[in-house]
């Protein structure tokens, strides 16, 4: 491999490069590997993070269905589901049309909704991180956690928990997605934070993750 020179700042840009310099006293060739360190933790992250997010958005889907009725699907009956204006725009850019489509937060694309279930799966699939962690947001205890969403955790941690634990997972994803540095985490207590917020959710997910995560 050729040596470490301006080439790195070309390729990563000297704001991105420019922690990993720093954090090895201006030694390219240590920053370097330091960044590619960076990445593959990255990487291991979203791996991790990603697996709760699927149990997360199932068993969310699941209490909601058995909450709101599943035919048709909550998703096809949004503003019902989710009450007020205000509510709805606690969980992001929600379109109602007579072509019955949504938007998901952090997203542009819209999303086409029916009530079957294939139509509903691709939905639920579909829908952003954002979406899931801000059902858990305080103008949504009443409608939303207290009669739905608390039901889909084996072990239900209070609502403030769990909002502030996604949050902060939603947080670190992001940041893991972008390559950004994650120089400043302290990496061993957000996956035991992971870990333990799948033990309340699907302990067996939980196990899954801490047996095979690298």
């Amino acid at each position: 491999m050729e040596a470490a020179g301006p080439w790195v700042q070309q390729w990563l840009s000297s704001p991105r490069f420019d922690p990993y310099l720093k954090a090895t006293g201006g030694d390219v060739d240590e920053a370097l590997e330091l960044y590619v360190g960076n990445a593959k933790l990255a990487g291991a992250l979203l791996v991790d993070i990603g697996h709760v997010e699927v149990a997360l958005r199932n068993s969310y889907n699941v209490a909601l269905e058995r909450r709101f009725g599943a035919e048709p699907h909550w998703t096809s009956r949004i503003e019902e589901v989710l009450g007020s204006s205000g509510a709805t725009k606690g969980l992001g850019r929600l379109v109602t049309s007579q072509s019955a489509c949504t938007v998901a937060p952090d997203s542009d694309q819209p999303i086409s909704i029916d009530s079957s279930a294939s139509g509903s799966d691709r939905v639920i699939s579909k829908l952003s991180l954002g979406f899931w962690v801000s059902m858990t947001s305080a103008v949504h205890e009443q409608r939303l956690w207290i009669p739905a969403i608390r039901h889909a955790f084996a072990s239900p941690p209070s609502r403030v928990d769990a909002h502030r634990t996604m949050t902060e997972l939603r947080s670190i994803r992001n940041r893991a997605a972008h390559q950004d540095s994650l120089l400043g985490l302290d990496v061993r207590s957000a996956h035991v934070q992971l870990l333990d917020f799948a033990q309340a959710l699907q302990p067996s997910v939980s196990e899954v993750i801490a047996a095979m995560s690298d």
